[in-house]
């Protein structure tokens, strides 16, 4: 029988797959091994499922070993038949072709919808509300506060969305998924680990994605709700700051922004590049003010 394409692997199995073209011995580089563990953060954050139950922090949810081991077989459980429709129509990721990645991309998109229905139903089942809204703050710190919440909507219930947000939040993760599996997919068929400029230009692309989900997703907050995001990132425990370190010290760049000629410098991104910029310092005295400068 061939090896399941597993639903809460998807998102991990992909990436992996992805990586795996090419010189299956090749060794990453340091800053190689740095864009991987980044890609396999980001692809956690997309499926938030049992794989974010193995560096939870126990003791800031208060869930035990115990709980935690019985909430990640629930979890499996319950995606299994999701996982099995995904065998029947794809099979193993070895039989996945280039012709099959917008098919896939289309197929994973909408499982991760239905799976992230699922985990939340397994997670209030298994804990009581307090626990949960606990869980919860961790997952949102965990991946980037709102910048989390576009690789997937679970990653804002800690700000108690009304369900029009939800609902609106909901498709823009999905339209982001499909575009970010395909370029994933895309990356296998260039080479994966033997082609290094390759895979950072589509995890750029990939972070660029996310951040225009971000910023859209942003755009549906009511000013209590952003308020409550500046509060939890400031607060984000130290061992799980990678992603929000990485997002903190990223360069701007111009596709993730509506800079145009006549706005002035735009700030450095911080945690929040969906936040408002300074009015424009050009005010028409006839410089020229652009990017960086």
């Amino acid at each position: 029988m061939r090896k399941l394409l597993t639903l809460s692997g998807i998102t991990i199995a992909i990436c992996v797959f992805a990586l795996a073209g090419g010189n299956a011995s090749a060794q990453p580089s340091e800053e190689m091994q740095q864009q991987m563990r980044l890609m396999r953060t980001l692809m956690e954050g997309i499926a938030l499922g049992p794989e974010i139950f193995r560096d939870i922090d126990k003791e800031q949810v208060g869930m035990t070993d115990e709980q935690i081991g019985s909430l990640s077989v629930k979890m499996m459980e319950a995606l299994r038949p999701l996982e099995q429709e995904m065998q029947k129509k794809f099979g193993s990721p070895s039989d996945i072709t280039q012709e099959h990645i917008s098919d896939i991309a289309e197929t994973a998109s909408t499982m991760m919808s239905k799976a992230s229905e699922i985990y939340r139903t397994v997670l209030n089942d298994a804990f009581p509300p307090e626990m949960v809204k606990r869980f919860d703050t961790f997952a949102f710190q965990r991946y980037g506060g709102v910048f989390g919440g576009s690789l997937n909507v679970e990653n804002l219930a800690t700000l108690n969305l009304s369900a029009e947000q939800k609902e609106k939040a909901a498709k823009i993760v999905e339209q982001l998924n499909r575009e970010r599996f395909e370029l994933i997919f895309s990356l296998r068929f260039a080479g994966g680990l033997d082609n290094e400029e390759k895979m950072k230009e589509i995890l750029e692309k990939i972070v660029s994605l996310t951040q225009r989900g971000q910023n859209e997703i942003e755009a549906l907050l009511t000013p209590e709700q952003k308020k409550l995001v500046v509060e939890l990132m400031a607060d984000v425990p130290e061992k799980h700051r990678f992603l929000d370190d990485y997002l903190k010290n990223r360069p701007w760049r111009l596709d993730e922004s509506s800079w145009k000629p006549g706005d002035g410098a735009p700030p450095k991104l911080d945690n929040y590049p969906g936040e408002m910029r300074p009015e424009s310092t050009n005010t028409g005295g006839g410089g020229r003010v652009f990017p960086g400068n």
